[in-house]
């Protein structure tokens, strides 16, 4: 059973030095920025940062630079009244040397810190305040006050502090140096390689190296198994970019520890040669050391096994590595004549002289990869028919040469091309990673890029069907460009050979277009005789002039009579000038020109010439009835028989009131007076005037006879002597007979212009059609998207990083993004529509860092959260935010001011930022 378990445990031994050896080490770069970290500090603007970074630089044997003055900064910076001030200034001033802080009455403060209700922080810092400025310490005290401080908080970092005060009292440590065990236990297994306490850095490696301190107090092997002493070295040197000064004064300290203790001192095996072995290169080096880069002394080492981590062969065994120097080994790995690939190449180092203390000297491992150089070969090119009804054409070219030919390709045809990769030192056929044909259009430089295929045989065929494939070029036919790419990570001599140049598809026809051809014009003498019988109305009109006569005299001197008729004229102008040498286009251009005053004189005029035929009117109207009263004041006074006489008596001359003898024979004839015989003279004349006849009056029924049509269109034919009217008619006879005359003549320019015409209308009808039914799918779509859900939700799977103040989170693995509306590149979201929506976010924070996020929306700040406690740990913060957002406003979460750097932390298994978004109400 013993021999069993033995088995057992050396199994265990060899399982954990394959996972568990350190790969890396401290090196020149990284203490030369730790350098960088600790003299940035100066000059010195605190206490706290003075005193790591002093201490740095002491424990890299590295000068401090001007240390009276940072001496002088130190002493002026301290808090007499601040323990941890005080632990601080005493520090960096004892390690400077030749400084010396006066703090007055730092006894009697300090000894009364140190008290059973202080925590353990501020007893250690008390305790060692008063160890590095030489006074008086009472052991006892402290050693209660630490038991009763370490009740209250017994964690990790608490014990930390316990340990180095109990290293440094010394006596018997058997009770705290117990407990080591129990405190490592506590520590956190991260991808079951590294190990870390809460707190991150500061704490885990304060820890660690208080342990190995206390345990040379006790002199004792501390009680951490050697598997976890070495996941705690990969944890510290994975932390080795650390920039705070804290923190890297601890890892440089808990390093030494690591290498320069009685107890654990893990093994680093490192690749110092190229990742890359070739028959030029054949050389593996490895380099095994301590964390710090240390040789450790004459070692052998071996090569157990190089395994192939495709197929699992097993390419050497057992082959001793030679030295190089004291920490540097290496190996011909090309011995062995490995294939190309990735190879695991598993190390074990052994001392020759006997030393329990190293761990990780079996089972470490390094990884290269062989590469080669190849060849290619059986190259054949060729076009083919799809249906196989006659023998493909193929020609067969030669590295790197190009085809002589053009080959010609069209929809019915297909490319084929074959080839082999051969290995040159073995000549083998080898597979390559990435093996592209790529089509290269000759006039746009548009690329189509395509894989070869392998065939069973080893070799590769490219088989391009030219008509399956024609939406892949866009259907865009031309000379193209032809490439073949082969590259791999194994293969030295990756190339990029220009095959040869092919059309894709053959020369079409021309296409002449055939016009119709114009008809044929009528002879002339029909347009002259159709031209003399248009104006032939004109003639008659002139002529009618000349004989009836233009009266002119009452043509109205305004300026809208001169200007209509100036503006008519040059209307007429103008059609001249288009039946001459105008097109249309022309004509209509200057006839809307000439249109707008014709139209403001045309108006004025003819509102002239109503406003004066009204008034006219009204005159007639007045006389009339006045004529009316007359007559029936007339009939009132005077008989029918008296009447009667009166009309004979006018018929027979009496048209003057100048004929007084006729008058007064009437009077003594009728019995009338001479001024009713007048009155009634008057009111004939005006009967007469207004076209009227003598009416006849009986005892019954006074008859009255109106004027007939002809003549009262006479009788206003001759009253309209006015010019104005005369000359409108004419005009308007003059401007249809033009228009007719230019029409008829212009018949065979209209027809073109018609065409031309017609075809911009069902353009422009087609475009107002296109801009209808596009507005329509917008404003369905909008209905549509309007109706959909709007929602995400989004992680972050880094590890920890940092950022500035006002930095946005990019929370890039997007797990849910309903509407597209979440960018995982920037981080942003864009609200689609104007409603409410809800919001949540949650980040986290570990070791001593802090981080304070906020939701922005369109610069505003609308809600906060993080975590600002530098205790140490894994800390979360979350937030929940309902707010209204208008259509294309944007919301992220942004870092806020607080602070210079927020530190968050996640991890790829277990993601611990998150940021969800959703749309609760939509606005109408």
């Amino acid at each position: 059973m013993a021999k069993v378990t033995s088995v057992v445990w050396l199994f265990a031994a060899v399982v954990v030095g394959q996972a568990l050896t350190p790969s890396t080490f401290l090196t020149t770069i990284d203490k030369a920025r730790l350098k960088s970290v600790f003299e940035a500090a100066f000059p010195v603007n605190d206490v706290i940062n003075a005193h790591y970074s002093i201490l740095g630089l002491k424990m890299m044997n590295i000068p401090v630079p001007n240390s009276q003055e940072a001496c002088k900064k130190v002493t002026s910076l301290v808090d007499a009244k601040s323990v941890s001030s005080l632990y601080h200034a005493s520090g960096a001033a004892k390690a400077l040397g030749s400084c010396k802080v006066n703090a007055a009455n730092a006894q009697a403060f300090l000894g009364e810190a140190i008290k059973d209700t202080a925590s353990v922080a501020d007893i250690f810092s008390a305790f060692f305040a008063l160890k590095n400025l030489g006074l008086s310490v009472d052991n006892t005290k402290v050693s209660k006050a630490l038991a009763e401080a370490l009740k209250k908080d017994d964690s990790p970092l608490s014990y930390g502090y316990a340990f180095l005060v109990s290293a440094e009292i010394g006596g018997d440590v058997k009770k705290m140096f117990d407990s080591i065990e129990d405190i490592v236990a506590q520590a956190d297994e991260v991808d079951e390689k590294y190990l870390q306490f809460e707190g991150g850095l500061y704490a885990t490696a304060l820890v660690i190296d208080a342990a190995y301190k206390l345990s040379e107090t006790a002199k004792k092997a501390p009680t951490i198994p050697e598997e976890k002493v070495l996941k705690f070295a990969n944890y510290f040197l994975s932390r080795k970019h650390v920039h705070q000064t804290r923190s890297a004064y601890h890892l440089l300290s808990v390093v030494k520890t690591l290498t320069e203790n009685k107890y654990h001192i893990p093994v680093a095996v490192t690749l110092a040669s190229s990742v890359a072995v070739s028959q030029s290169m054949s050389t593996v080096q490895v380099r095994v050391s301590n964390l710090m880069g240390a040789p450790l002394g004459p070692l052998t080492v071996v090569a157990d096994s190089a395994k192939h981590l495709r197929d699992d062969a097993i390419v050497l065994s057992k082959k001793p590595f030679s030295a190089k120097d004291e920490s540097l080994y290496e190996i011909n790995f090309m011995e062995s004549k490995p294939a190309p690939g990735f190879y695991r190449l598993t190390i074990s180092a052994t001392p020759k002289k006997a030393d329990k203390r190293l761990l990780g000297t079996s089972g470490a491992y390094v990884e290269v990869k062989v590469t080669t150089q190849v060849s290619i070969e059986n190259v054949e090119i060729g076009i083919a028919d799809k249906d196989q009804t006659t023998a493909s054409r193929t020609t067969k070219l030669q590295y790197p040469k190009k085809a002589a030919n053009t080959f010609e390709a069209d929809s019915h045809q297909k490319i084929i091309m074959k080839f082999q990769l051969k290995d040159k030192s073995s000549s083998k056929s080898v597979s390559a990673h990435q093996t592209f044909v790529k089509l290269t259009n000759q006039n746009t430089n548009q690329e189509i890029i395509f894989v070869a295929q392998t065939e069973t045989s080893g070799g590769y065929k490219f088989d391009l069907d030219v008509g399956a494939n024609a939406k892949e070029f866009g259907q865009l036919s031309g000379k193209y460009g032809m490439e073949l790419i082969v590259g791999d990570a194994v293969i030295e001599n990756p190339f990029s050979w220009p095959l040869a140049d092919e059309s894709q598809y053959a020369k079409k026809p021309e296409i002449k277009h055939v016009f119709r051809e114009p008809e044929k014009r009528p002879p002339s003498v029909v347009s002259t005789v159709f031209t003399a019988l248009v104006l032939l109305p004109l003639a008659i009109l002139f002529i009618c002039w000349m004989k009836i006569g233009a009266n002119i005299s009452n043509f109205p001197m305004s300026l809208s009579a001169v200007g209509f008729h100036v503006c008519l004229a040059g209307i007429f102008g103008l059609y001249y000038l288009y039946f001459t040498c105008l097109n249309m286009f022309d004509t209509v251009r200057y006839l809307g020109i000439l249109a707008i005053p014709t139209f403001l004189f045309g108006n004025r005029l003819l509102s002239s010439i109503a406003a004066k035929r009204k008034g006219e009117k009204q005159d007639m109207d007045s006389e009339a009835a006045n004529n009316i009263k007359h007559e029936k004041r007339s009939r009132e006074i005077i008989d029918d028989e008296t009447l009667t006489l009166l009309e004979e008596a006018w018929n027979d001359g009496l048209r003057s009131t100048k004929e007084k003898e006729k008058i007064k024979a009437l009077g003594v004839q009728t019995n009338l007076s001479t001024e009713k015989i007048e009155v009634w003279i008057g009111n004939r004349r005006a009967k007469d005037r207004r076209g009227g006849v003598a009416p006849a009056y009986s005892k019954k029924k006074a008859a009255v006879r109106g004027p007939s049509a002809y003549t009262l269109f006479s009788k206003q034919f001759k009253q309209v002597d006015d010019m104005e009217a005369k000359m409108l008619i004419s005009a308007l006879a003059i401007h249809s007979l033009l228009f007719s005359g230019c029409c008829s003549m212009s018949i065979g320019k209209l027809n073109d212009t018609v065409d031309e015409l017609q075809d911009d209308r069902l353009l422009a009808l087609e475009n107002t059609i296109r801009r209808l039914k596009s507005q329509i799918k917008n404003v369905t779509n909008s209905k549509v998207q309007h109706k959909q859900p709007v929602m995400f939700y989004a992680r972050i799977n880094r590890s920890t990083f940092t950022l500035q103040t006002l930095s946005t989170l990019v929370f890039e693995t997007v797990i849910l993004n309903i509407g597209e509306h979440y960018d995982k590149y920037d981080g942003v979201f864009v609200a689609p529509w104007k409603g409410i929506y809800l919001f949540s976010w949650t980040v986290s924070i570990y070791s001593s860092n802090y981080a304070v996020t906020e939701l922005i929306i369109e610069g505003r700040s609308v809600s906060k959260t993080g975590d600002t406690d530098t205790s140490g740990g894994l800390h979360s913060a979350s937030m929940t935010a309902l707010t209204t957002m208008n259509r294309d406003e944007h919301a992220f979460i942004r870092t806020t001011t607080y602070g210079s750097t927020h530190v968050f932390y996640s991890t790829s298994n277990r993601p611990h930022s998150s940021f969800l978004g959703m749309l609760v109400y939509v606005e109408k």
